[in-house]
């Protein structure tokens, strides 16, 4: 009877709309690594949900944009997140970024306004507020291309000084985790991958749900 409530607060917080209530217990937001395989209950939130036994609001969408720039149509991850004050945010996000607004190349002003020096940028911007509220705020860094690279293989540079950058900034700002996805994602087992061979398979999904779900309970009380 728990799971199956949990489920349903899952499947219920899925069809919310883009600015959840102020109080949750986790959110999910970001693109569309986090919201694939949520039409089959397969995706990372229903993962969290199941091993933490928690209410778990995943309102991450496919295509988002950290910084949406002049394209205001482009669904921004920080406006999915809105007023709320979870008490834990998994977030991800920043590829769609990288290959939408500099093409995965000359990409220097692109990733300083996501995430610049001295605790500058949109995700300081976004992240500072939240953990000096309280929340503990997990970001999820991209996994590897696999074996045969993906559509994304031309940004592999770019995603990785993201991820350096989030990591900085982890280690400056208390209340800021960063997971990385490569941890349980094998770069040369595609079954880890969709058909695509750039989201996560259903095993893929439930790989980095777990993973989540074990740092929440580091982290958390």
């Amino acid at each position: 009877m728990i799971r199956h409530a949990l489920i349903m607060a899952v499947s219920v917080a899925l069809a919310a709309p883009a600015r959840p209530a102020a109080a949750q217990d986790i959110l999910v937001a970001g693109d569309s690594i986090l919201a694939w395989n949520r039409d089959s209950r397969q995706s990372i939130a229903w993962e969290l949900a199941r091993r933490t036994g928690r209410e778990v609001v995943d309102v991450s969408v496919s295509g988002a944009r950290f910084s949406a720039g002049p394209v205001s149509l482009v669904p921004d991850v920080r406006r999915q997140i809105g007023d709320a004050r979870p008490e834990v945010l998994i977030l991800g996000g920043g590829g769609n970024d990288l290959r939408g607004e500099c093409g995965c190349s000359a990409c220097d002003a692109t990733l300083d306004l996501m995430v610049g020096p001295t605790l500058s940028g949109e995700f300081a911007n976004l992240i500072l507020p939240l953990t000096r509220a309280g929340t503990q705020v997990i970001y999820l860094a991209y996994y590897d291309i696999p074996v045969g690279g993906n559509a994304f293989s031309p940004c592999e540079e770019e995603l990785d000084a993201l991820e350096a950058r989030m990591a900085a900034l982890a280690a400056a700002v208390d209340g800021l985790h960063i997971v990385r996805g490569d941890r349980v994602i094998d770069r040369t087992n595609l079954s880890h991958y969709a058909r695509d061979r750039l989201h996560p398979s259903p095993e893929g999904s439930a790989r980095l749900g777990s993973l989540l779900a074990a740092t929440v309970a580091e982290i958390a009380d």
